[in-house]
């Protein structure tokens, strides 16, 4: 089975259980997939749903603050969205979405040359 195929039963399942109520198992990557669909389709709304479910079943997971940070960048919370991305760095220094976000903040801040910084 292809990844797309795979993505879309992972979106059924996820949809069928919030329109039904009920609750489903899903792995971090599952989880990461769906969160990383719905921001690429712009659905905040359900990537943050995601979110929330993802950090119900898995809360020792440090894997989701990077989509935490995203969604909060979109929603146009810079400031808490770049305190996250300055505690990834730490975290992650290789992570290379990180820089891009940050650059992406300062740019908007009109921080024309620490935002040119990141993006090298």
């Amino acid at each position: 089975m292809d990844d797309f195929s795979s993505l879309d039963r992972h979106i059924d399942r996820f949809e069928n259980m919030i329109k039904n109520g009920t609750s489903h198992y899903f792995d971090t990557d599952e989880f990461d997939d769906l969160i990383h669909h719905y921001i690429t389709e712009d659905d905040l709304k359900k990537a943050d749903i995601v979110l929330q479910h993802a950090r119900s079943q898995h809360p020792t997971c440090d894997k989701f603050e990077l989509r935490e940070a995203q969604l909060l960048f979109f929603n146009n919370k810079l400031d808490k969205a770049f305190q996250i991305f300055n505690r990834l760095e730490k975290l992650t220094p290789h992570e290379s979405e990180i820089y891009f976000f940050k650059g992406q903040i300062l740019s908007r801040r009109r921080e024309t040359q620490r935002a040119i910084d990141h993006f090298k």
